[in-house]
């Protein structure tokens, strides 16, 4: 979620993205570089990486140690490399904090929760897109990616919705290719999985599928027309009290990013990110009177504070956003959630990760699915340079307003060397 800050692709092919993004021929529209930098096999035969290889192998011993059967595992590793089948594929970029702003540069990003209920669960940001082609052409690859899955999930009626919204984003740089991106975009769409750890080999609750879209703001072109349009296209209603904060809320940052998530039986949700300068109390205070919520125990709640890990003070100075989660039906806000990123970390991946297990505990909170987690990653950055270790990425927190149960979640990448 963080701010791009380097541009390398360039639009100017003059393709947006197409009408049914699930049913491109992505073959026709892989670059000239990819072209020449793989085999010339048919399009069916494009070869894994050693990066999608390490990443599935990866996974696998997150979910083991999340207590998957291996039944499980081997069907969560399947989705995986079903949705990673161009971002990881030969030749395999990755790490590059220059082609993209997930997880500093890493194509993968695991995250848990830490609350006062704790359901074992998998959950992962992951690139979806081919990284070698320009930024239209590189969302049509997601797009048409999560488009697959999401039939396969058997979540086609909400992925034709969530198409809708991905097409209204895009309109503008299909009629004036170029015109409308950020100068420094390393973000057009990735995808994600939500997935609860099933107790026995009985079946799996159905992984529940993310998709995340970058909403385009420039100052020349403000993303929240562009916002309301797409929550229209998708079918969302926006009431008058919603539309009005989300006017507030552009007022101080932009919004940065749509994300919808995809479950069994049509239901889905959405949820809508605004980047801000640094964190912002009263904003925040502001943010909860006008959803109905309000008092010093509600604003504590969603203060990005860990002791001897991020303080609320250092919050101000660094990115930070506001997110809201919305009912499909209804427009309603469902949730009001604050980020921060982790700052330059003063001590090891060890000891931070000590410090937030130690304020879980004091909250009350479960924190398995953390420590599991973490362990696994833990063991990727033994052999990473002490100058780049910097395992925890994001810290959020939530205050569901139909719940007065708040949580919280960790963002955590994996050390990935080049090649895998």
């Amino acid at each position: 979620m963080d701010r791009d800050v380097r541009r390398v692709h360039d639009a100017s092919d003059g393709h947006g993205m197409c009408d049914d993004a699930g049913s491109c021929d992505l073959h026709d529209a892989r670059s000239t570089l990819r072209e020449a930098a793989r085999d010339k096999a048919p399009p069916a035969r494009i070869a894994r990486s050693t990066t999608s290889d390490a990443v599935c192998a990866l996974l696998r011993r997150v979910a083991v140690a999340l207590g998957f059967s291996e039944l499980h595992v081997e069907e969560s590793v399947s989705l995986l490399a079903a949705l990673a089948r161009y971002s990881l594929a030969e030749p395999s970029p990755w790490p590059s904090e220059q082609l993209s702003s997930l997880s500093g540069g890493v194509p993968i990003e695991f995250s848990a929760v830490l609350g006062p209920s704790d359901p074992t669960a998998l959950r992962y940001a992951l690139e979806v897109a081919d990284p070698y082609l320009p930024t239209n052409r590189r969302a049509i690859t997601g797009a048409a990616v999560l488009g697959r899955a999401a039939r396969r999930l058997g979540c086609a009626k909400t992925w034709e919705r969530v198409r809708r919204a991905l097409n209204t984003v895009w309109r503008e740089l299909r009629a004036t290719p170029g015109s409308h991106l950020p100068p420094d975009l390393r973000f057009g769409i990735w995808g994600g999985v939500d997935l609860t750890a099933p107790a026995t080999d009985e079946p799996a609750p159905s992984p529940k599928l993310k998709v995340y879209v970058n909403l385009l703001h420039t100052p020349a072109s403000p993303a929240l027309p562009r916002l309301f349009r797409s929550l229209d296209a998708a079918g969302i209603p926006c009431p008058v009290e919603v539309r009005s904060l989300l006017s507030l809320l552009a007022e101080t940052g932009f919004p940065q990013e749509l994300g919808f998530r995809l479950g069994p039986r049509d239901r889905w949700d959405c949820k809508v990110y605004f980047e801000l300068p640094g964190w912002n109390r009263l904003l925040a205070q502001e943010v909860l009177k006008r959803v109905g919520v309000d008092g010093h125990g509600a604003i504590d709640s969603l203060v990005p504070e860990i002791p001897g890990v991020i303080r609320e003070s250092l919050a101000r100075k660094e990115r930070s956003g506001i997110l809201l989660r919305l009912d499909t039906a209804t427009g309603q806000i469902l949730e009001v959630t604050t980020a921060a990123a982790f700052p330059t970390p003063m001590h090891g991946p060890e000891e931070i990760r000590r410090r937030i297990l130690a304020w879980a505990k004091d909250q009350g909170w479960s924190s398995r699915t953390y420590a599991d987690v973490s362990e696994v990653l833990l063991q990727t950055w033994q052999s990473a340079p002490e100058r780049l270790v910097r395992m925890h990425t994001l810290f959020t927190r939530t205050l569901p307003l139909r719940d007065p149960r708040p949580y919280a979640a960790v963002y955590l990448r994996p050390y990935l060397h080049a090649g895998g």
